[in-house]
């Protein structure tokens, strides 16, 4: 694997200007790691002596970000494009496993990096593009293998979310968990229980939508069924879902209406979601050939939810709605709501209807074009509603 890179132009930029100045200041992390592997990545976070007083005079004429200030962390827009710096520092234990009882800024790379969570995401580059490598990661990176950095429960208990971070990796990544790192997350789980639900079922979230998903989650239910409780026998399935609604009613199948409800809530998932996922619940159990009837699905729920009902069911070998029937209703194009229809409320007035008989009657013509009885036209409405009354 190379070792030498081209940087890119913002992160040039940002670390000539800091060397201009006297400082050392180093690509880290996350990019770095994509990097080496060809994935994509955005995420510019950078490793610096500078203190973030100096950070912020140096790059006085760019915009800047000043949240993480106190940790020593400075957001530079340059180039059309954020990056983070951070100096240099080493944290204590953690009382909450969540932040720091304290901080060192300190000044060396290597102190920096022993700080870090895995060794993949401990690689550097310098402003001439060296990759400097103190964890063995870049050996870690090719032999696939997600691995913390010196002790594991050391790193887990600095930070518990760590424990779910690399699972979300492996997901991501398709790489395997080293050994000893496995057994400290599964000895360190309880650690998890400190976190926020949010920041939980952010990482849930990440690893159920990543490629690699259906391995990770066979293998660590320990870790992974507490907080979110899914079929190991739907596994096989979710490979063939890329909608996230669709994948978390794979893994959440076996459940009812309540229980999916109560699941997709308690990881403050958003109405709209929870709302789509049991929609699509109700649909996945509804068998039918019948045009009329798949005319009032389409009407209630819409062609794109149809359209992941449908083939959900297929997926999952469900007999539900006849997909044949229902694409040649989508071709031709019914009137499935009263905006559809060829007469609206206005006409209706003008006729000399008032009140409550005006959405009735509307109601009633849609049925009868629903039914076929009658034509979506102008004339064949009005004709049909005379006879209504």
């Amino acid at each position: 694997m190379k070792t030498h890179f081209e940087l890119p132009k913002a992160a040039l930029s940002v670390m000539t200007l800091l060397e201009d100045k006297g400082f050392e200041v180093y690509l880290i992390g996350g990019y770095v790691r994509d990097l080496l592997i060809g994935r994509q990545s955005t995420d510019l976070d950078m490793a610096t002596n500078a203190s973030a007083k100096a950070m912020i005079e140096i790059f006085n004429d760019h915009p800047l970000s000043l949240i993480g200030e106190k940790l020593g962390t400075v957001g530079v827009k340059i180039e059309d494009t954020w990056v983070e710096l951070t100096t240099y520092r080493s944290e204590s234990t953690s009382s909450n496993y969540r932040h720091p009882d304290e901080v060192r800024f300190i000044g060396s790379l290597k102190d920096d990096v022993l700080r870090r969570d895995f060794t993949i995401n401990a690689l550097a580059l310098n402003v001439y593009g060296d990759l400097i490598d103190y964890t063995d990661g870049l050996n870690d990176l090719e032999q696939k293998r997600i691995r913390a950095i010196v002790h594991p429960e050391d790193r887990f208990a600095e930070d518990a979310l760590r424990i779910l971070r690399a699972l979300r990796f492996s997901s991501q990544l398709g790489f395997s968990i080293e050994a000893q790192t496995a057994q400290a997350m599964i000895a360190d789980q309880d650690l998890v229980k400190t976190l926020p639900i949010e920041r939980i079922a952010a990482e849930l979230d990440k690893l159920i939508l990543a490629d690699h998903a259906s391995e990770v989650m066979r293998a660590y239910p320990q870790l992974i069924k507490p907080w979110f409780d899914y079929d190991l026998e739907a596994l096989d399935k979710l490979v063939h879902f890329s909608d996230k609604a669709l994948r978390y009613l794979c893994l959440l199948n076996k459940m009812g209406h309540d229980e999916i409800e109560k699941q997709l809530t308690s990881l403050k998932f958003s109405k709209a979601f929870i709302k789509m996922v049991l929609d699509l619940k109700a649909l996945s159990l509804i068998s039918t050939h019948d045009r009329y009837s798949i005319k009032v699905l389409m009407g209630q729920y819409g062609n794109e939810l149809l359209d992941l009902a449908i083939r959900y069911q297929k997926i999952m070998g469900i007999a539900g709605i006849d997909p044949d029937t229902y694409q040649k209703l989508k071709s031709e194009k019914p009137a499935v709501t009263l905006k559809m229809l060829a007469l609206n409320g206005n006409d209706l007035t003008e006729l000399g209807y008032t009140g409550k008989e005006i959405s009735t009657s509307l109601n009633a013509l849609l049925d009868l074009v629903m039914n076929e009885k009658i034509e979506n036209n102008r004339e064949a409405l009005i004709k049909a509603l005379k006879k209504l009354h």
